[in-house]
């Protein structure tokens, strides 16, 4: 994110006026990348680091995902984008109609692998494993 200054630093807190000017992705090799449908949703409710790039007449604020390994992501991801939309909704996650909700993205494999794919060609999501069942169950029959 980058913010233009409007005013000078407040000399004992340091805040000032801005105005943002850009707001981006970049991979980790720091090039910006397309804006991509819901990928913010995949990122954006995990620990990240805060750094701060003073430029002068401008600061770059960015909030950086350090290296998380794919099990923890993967097991984790659809557990944390549900509590997000819940707390955004202001009430608490019902499992039971989420369950029962064919259109929510837990059922929709297709729109989020779509997601992970189109994040992997942007070199922001670097593996994407398969995992089948030995025996699947009679329910995907």
């Amino acid at each position: 994110m980058r913010i233009r200054r409007l005013t000078q630093p407040d000399p004992k807190t340091g805040a000032f006026e801005g105005v943002v000017e850009r707001t981006f992705f970049t991979n980790p090799a720091g090039e910006p990348i397309p804006e991509i449908p819901c990928l913010s949703s995949l990122f954006m409710f995990w620990d990240n680091e805060v750094e701060i790039v003073d430029e002068g007449e401008s600061i770059t604020q960015s909030f950086v995902v350090s290296d998380v390994g794919y099990a923890e992501f993967a097991s984790r991801t659809l557990s944390r984008l549900v509590h997000a939309f819940a707390s955004l909704r202001r009430s608490p996650v019902d499992w039971h109609s989420i369950v029962h909700d064919a259109e929510h993205l837990a059922h929709d494999r297709g729109r989020l692998r779509a997601l992970v794919t189109e994040g992997a060609r942007h070199g922001v999501v670097t593996q994407i494993r398969n995992f089948l069942p030995q025996r699947m169950p009679s329910f995907f029959d």
